[in-house]
């Protein structure tokens, strides 16, 4: 299983009342191109999918020359939760500006929605230093003082000892780490995660709940940007 979660930062003068009521007032019908459709909001944040539905009609021409029209509906679901100051989308569409554009118009566009900056470099030094049932086993940085006027992109993957190796690699360089991989022991089983620095977190393992996700995101959710 695998699943991935985009985060957003979210900045709105509306509280969770109003944010309801405009997003009802969007709701997706079976006349509508697209809309939210709320599942609930509560202390645990606002739960709610959005849905556009996507129409396409091609002329199909059969062997004996006759043409017709082949019509062609499906639908592009994003999952959504709304907590505090942070939007998290679970198994993003390839493409959010959709989903972006018709949450701001719904929203009377009394919100800002931004990519979320995580640093990476405090992460690992906090995952160092406190959970001891996380195991860092790849590194993606990138440096610009190893040649002139050149960007140096690099992964370090291992199973041990690979932040004594970072460490020895940073001392000479300047270096931002942009990825981190490490594997996360819950509940018996281990699970791998991959975490960006723009707020983009992958899961892999046999069962993904929010139980899980909450350990994840308490992981980054202690370092300042």
């Amino acid at each position: 299983m695998e699943k991935r979660i985009a985060i957003y930062e979210f900045e709105t003068t509306l509280n969770t009342n109003d944010i309801v009521k405009r997003l009802l007032n969007f709701s997706f019908t079976k006349e509508s191109l697209s809309g939210f459709s709320l599942s609930r909001a509560g202390s645990k944040g606002i739960i709610f999918k959005h849905i556009k539905k996507n129409i396409s009609t091609d002329i199909v021409v059969t062997p004996f020359g006759e043409e017709f029209e082949n019509t062609v509906v499906d639908y592009t679901i994003n999952n959504v939760k709304l907590l505090g100051n942070e939007l998290y989308i679970f198994n993003p569409s390839r493409s959010l500006l959709p989903f972006r554009n018709e949450l701001l118009k719904a929203l009377d566009f009394k919100c800002t929605i931004s990519n979320k900056s995580i640093n990476l470099d405090s992460v690992l030094h906090l995952i160092n230093s406190k959970f001891e049932n996380v195991n860092v086993t790849s590194i993606e940085a990138v440096a610009h003082d190893i040649f002139v006027d050149t960007r140096v992109k690099m992964t370090i993957e291992s199973n041990k000892d690979l932040l004594k190796k970072y460490k020895i690699l940073s001392v000479s360089t300047n270096q931002k780490i942009t990825k981190l991989g490490f594997e996360i022991t819950f509940k018996d089983s281990i699970y791998f995660v991959e975490l960006s620095c723009k707020g983009i977190v992958k899961i892999k393992g046999a069962l993904i709940d929010s139980s899980l996700e909450n350990q994840v995101f308490d992981i980054f959710s202690q370092v300042s940007n």
